[in-house]
Formats: structure tokens, sequence, C-alpha cells
């Protein structure tokens, strides 16, 4: 429903993300209707491509200050991890 009304060939994104501590897998953190804001793992995932996903692409991110921003990033996911999925969500600065 979501590519036919905004006529793109994406209607999800979410953030892809390697740990060290498990080096030979890829989790998703996303926000789903059922969910909410979670963590997922690509293995569990890539079952359903073909399916019920049509293609998944993934793009590697730049960013500036690594090493000061990751803390910062990885804080965020701490905090919205669980929260229920809203598509009224208020954003702040």
């Amino acid at each position: 429903m979501v590519r036919g009304a905004t006529r793109s060939e994406w209607d999800h994104v979410a953030m892809v993300i390697k740990m060290s501590s498990e080096p030979d897998e890829v989790f998703f953190y996303e926000a789903t209707g059922g969910t909410g804001v979670h963590m997922s793992r690509f293995s569990e995932k890539k079952i359903f491509i073909g399916n019920y996903y049509s293609k998944c692409v993934m793009r590697r991110l730049t960013w500036p200050d690594k090493d000061e921003n990751l803390p910062k990033l990885l804080d965020f996911c701490k905090q919205t991890q669980g929260n229920q999925y809203s598509i009224s969500a208020k954003f702040s600065n």
C-alpha cells in the first residue's frame, strides 16, 4: 500500500548494524506496527526475500566524528528499544 501511494519501490527502512560480538551476523534496528521498536537478526528475515520482500538493499552510512557520535547512536537505540510504533511520534532535538 505504501509503495502504491508514494509511487516508490521502497516501503520500509531499518538501520543495519554489525556487532563485534557477533561478526557473522547482521542486525536490523527497526520500528514495525506489530512489534514496535526492536532489533532482529537478518538471518531470521532473509527467508522472506523473494516471497514477502521483493528485495533488500543495504547502504553504508558514512558520518562525521564516528568515535564521538557512535555512543550517542547506541544510547538512542537503548532508549527507544521496546517503544511502541507510532506514526504520530514527536521528535525533539
